[in-house]
């Protein structure tokens, strides 16, 4: 029997649809809020904010162009190899932030 409580509602933003766990989802295991990434002076991501439950099958589709491996990236911080790229906001793996740790190889081995 498929569960019959409603989808958790977030606070609405501005023209953007909301991306939310269902109610009773397991616990939180990457919670990424307000992350934006540039490349220099050009911004390849723009204050994405989302959750992925643990133990849960996700996917992240879009068209050619719209920052799906640019986001890979940032959760395996291999964006340290680009100069001059960096990111901003906060993606916490298991309540550590991704965008700050110095833990480098550790965040490689649990993301990969």
């Amino acid at each position: 029997m498929a569960d019959a409580h409603p989808l958790i509602q977030p606070p609405a933003q501005a023209g953007r649809p909301g991306l939310h766990a269902m109610y009773g989802a397991a616990d939180t295991k990457l919670k990424v809020e307000q992350l934006s990434f540039f490349y220099g002076k050009k911004q390849a991501l723009k204050d994405v904010t989302f959750q992925i439950p643990e133990k849960r099958i996700t996917a992240i589709i879009g068209p050619s162009g719209c920052g799906k491996s640019t986001l890979l990236r940032v959760f395996n911080r291999m964006y340290d190899l680009v100069p001059a790229a960096y990111a901003t906001g906060s993606a916490l793996l298991d309540g550590e932030d991704i965008v700050t740790t110095r833990k480098l190889l550790e965040l490689r081995q649990k993301v990969g």
